[in-house]
């Protein structure tokens, strides 16, 4: 088996979102992690990032630019990574990503059409609050 750790994107946010004693005023930069795991069985993708499209148009994460602002280049995806190493999103056989809501992956939804598995682990006090600034994803 192999890992191979991807680029999802990288975002700028405040900080005080993580570390809750910290100015809101003051904000971090963060990459955004993606995992490839490379089986006999298949290709398990752990996470999509964001979606390649935010690089240049901010405004399809809605509600969600206001406190989250990426700061990618338009090659800085999952999609490229994949790519990089001779794969295209149909050799993912398996997807489990936390929001599931990004589909940056030409859309999640072509890959749960290929016969992959979509797991999205949250509890549904998460899921509510993410959706909340997450309508324009559907």
């Amino acid at each position: 088996m192999q890992m191979h750790l991807l680029s999802g994107g990288r975002v700028r946010t405040r900080k005080s979102t993580y570390l809750p004693a910290t100015d809101r005023a003051e904000t971090i930069e963060l990459p955004v992690v993606c995992a490839l795991l490379r089986h006999r069985q298949g290709n398990v993708l752990f996470d999509t990032g964001c979606h390649p499209e935010v690089a240049t148009d901010a405004t399809r994460w809605g509600g969600l630019a206001r406190v989250m602002t990426p700061i990618m280049a338009a090659d800085d995806n999952v999609v490229a990574g994949l790519k990089g190493l001779g794969l295209a999103p149909d050799d993912v056989d398996n997807t489990w990503d936390a929001v599931a809501l990004e589909k940056s992956l030409v859309e999640i939804r072509r890959i749960a059409g290929c016969g992959a598995t979509v797991i999205c682990g949250h509890d549904d006090r998460q899921w509510r609050t993410l959706r909340k600034g997450a309508d324009a994803y559907d």
